[in-house]
């Protein structure tokens, strides 16, 4: 019973997190269980419909604050959610889409294009379409690195879940591997060694990843 247990433990580990039942993909996620994992950036889809939508209402005439609010709608990103209730109170756009861009360059893009536009009276319409365009060819590069990213997340979960299912196995065969690993010196060598080397082998496969991440 102990040895099917740990057996289905690690295969689970083994499986992506979408293919795990809801209430398990924190419990048995092996990146979180090592911290954060790759790096998890907020969507920009949200972003890039606001400022389609932004300049669409600018073509049709609206004003610029006025655009905003209609275009943002229920946007649930920080940087544009902040922007609108400035923008409401009649306070500094630019400053807060700034404030809550978390280095994000589409955020920061609108609040400049917002200032030089309320400076000096430039459209802003075409601008937006090129950011928009831009925006838009980024996102599609992002996708495209992310599934290729996959394979070595997949590496991951199997340095994470391999370990288990080979003592689950063992287990199940009739052997003792528990025993042999907490109840002997050299199983105890042996132990400390595996989790060294587990978790020497996951983290780094995370920092590659997380480092190809930072740059998208």
């Amino acid at each position: 019973m102990t040895g099917a247990l740990i057996m289905c433990a690690g295969l689970l580990a083994l499986l992506p997190a979408s293919a795990r039942p809801r209430v398990d993909r924190r419990l048995y996620d092996p990146v979180r269980l090592l911290g954060r994992g790759r790096t998890q950036r907020r969507s920009l889809a949200g972003v890039i419909e606001v400022l389609g939508a932004l300049r669409d209402e600018l073509r049709s005439g609206s004003g610029l604050r006025v655009a905003f609010e209609k275009a943002a709608g229920d946007c649930a990103h920080p940087a544009i959610a902040h922007a609108v209730a400035t923008s409401r109170l009649g306070g500094d756009v630019p400053s807060a889409l700034r404030e809550r861009a978390d280095g994000q360059s589409v955020v920061l893009s609108l609040g400049a294009l917002w200032q030089v536009s309320e400076g000096s009276g430039a459209a802003l319409a075409d601008a937006l379409d090129r950011l928009v365009s831009g925006a838009e060819q980024g996102e599609r590069v992002r996708r495209e690195v992310g599934a290729q990213l996959a394979g070595p997340r997949a590496t991951v979960r199997v340095l994470a879940g391999l370990p288990l299912v080979g003592l689950g196995m063992g287990l199940l065969m009739g052997a003792d591997p528990l025993g042999f690993l907490l109840r002997t010196p050299w199983g105890w060598a042996c132990l400390a060694v595996a989790t060294v080397l587990e978790l020497v082998g996951v983290l780094w496969m995370r920092r590659l990843v997380s480092g190809i991440e930072a740059h998208l």
